[in-house]
């Protein structure tokens, strides 16, 4: 109950028995007993309420980490999407670079290439 012993009890009711009566002591005890369930229950709901705290200030902090990670890992990707783009301009330099380079050649090549055919023409006609 609330730590009392056998014979603590007993010398309460030999206490009561004389203060209150014999008359008043049933209803004194029933009125004791509804007291102390109403603070065990009290002390118990309190319980439950700190647990519930606990327990949810636990799952807040989890998921504040979890959080933490979620953007650590979303700045990651952005960075990479950044290198990416990056890269892809670079790429894009290098083939325009190359298209240029393939263009200037490319009348280059024709001509000669046309020489030579003359060339050839020449000589099967002789």
């Amino acid at each position: 109950m609330l730590g009392f012993g056998i014979g603590e009890v007993i010398l309460i009711l030999i206490v009561g028995i004389i203060v209150l009566g014999p008359d008043k002591l049933p209803n004194a005890i029933i009125e004791v007993l509804k007291f102390v369930r109403t603070i065990k229950k009290t002390m118990s709901d309190a319980k439950e309420t700190l647990d519930r705290e606990v327990n949810l200030a636990e799952i807040k902090k989890e998921a504040l980490e979890y959080k933490e990670r979620l953007e650590n890992d979303m700045n990651k990707i952005s960075e990479d999407i950044r290198d990416i783009k990056e890269t892809e301009k670079d790429m894009q330099k290098s083939i325009d670079s190359v298209q240029n380079l393939f263009e200037d050649y490319k009348p280059k090549v024709i001509n000669d290439k046309s020489s030579d055919l003359h060339q050839e023409l020449d000589r099967n006609i002789k």
